[in-house]
């Protein structure tokens, strides 16, 4: 099966449009176009993984057309209308060892269409604003890791590639440069490699 081939079965299976793959992988839709009409004949190691993070099509089988096909996702154990609590070591493995029941730590009753979706339990400052909605340390996120399309200004949880750290912040995407912005303008944004492990769908706060 040619590369493109491969490209166009993750695309079709995923449901997402050339569109939203290529603002998943920060490239235009013209490169989207090229990978499915077989004029790009090679794929870079980084933008296979991007195509992994947004279709769940293993980024070597991607390239080479060998081994696994997708990527091996654990059931999360949950209960009906709850979201399952992990942590962010957790959540940062989800795409390559999945989740195991035993991370999770608590239920939080968050109604939403969200089958996957998890909650993280926000640390630091970093994404609370001087205005409009903030994520303070101690409020949770509920992050729905099948939405890997994201646009600009999307909340977003994303995997530092250098050091495997997952982190809340807001997804930049402009002038074909992508960055990860914090709300608090006390912190640096981060413009290392990185790649989205799912958006913001929703905080919830403990009374």
């Amino acid at each position: 099966m040619a590369l493109s081939n491969r490209i166009a079965e993750a695309l079709a299976a995923s449901g997402l449009s050339k569109a939203e793959l290529a603002r998943a992988t920060g490239t235009t839709g013209a490169s989207v176009t090229h990978w499915l009409n077989g004029r790009t004949q090679h794929l870079k190691a980084e933008t296979a993984m991007l195509i992994e993070q947004a279709t769940g099509y293993s980024s070597k089988w991607l390239i080479s057309g060998t081994g696994q096909k997708l990527i091996n996702k654990s059931t999360i154990k949950r209960l009906d209308g709850r979201v399952p609590v992990i942590d962010s070591a957790a959540a940062a493995r989800y795409d390559t060892e999945g989740i195991d029941a035993s991370t999770v730590t608590r239920h939080l009753p968050v109604a939403g269409d969200w089958p996957n979706a998890y909650a993280l339990k926000v640390t630091g400052e970093s994404m609370v604003a001087p205005h409009g909605k903030s994520y303070p340390a101690g409020c949770y996120v509920i992050i729905d890791p099948d939405q890997r399309a994201v646009a600009n200004g999307d909340r977003v949880l994303a995997k530092v590639t250098s050091t495997g750290e997952a982190t809340v912040k807001v997804y930049k995407h402009e002038d074909g440069r992508r960055w990860l912005a914090p709300l608090n303008p006390q912190h640096l944004p981060i413009r290392a490699a990185f790649t989205i492990l799912g958006r913001v769908v929703g905080k919830w706060e403990d009374e």
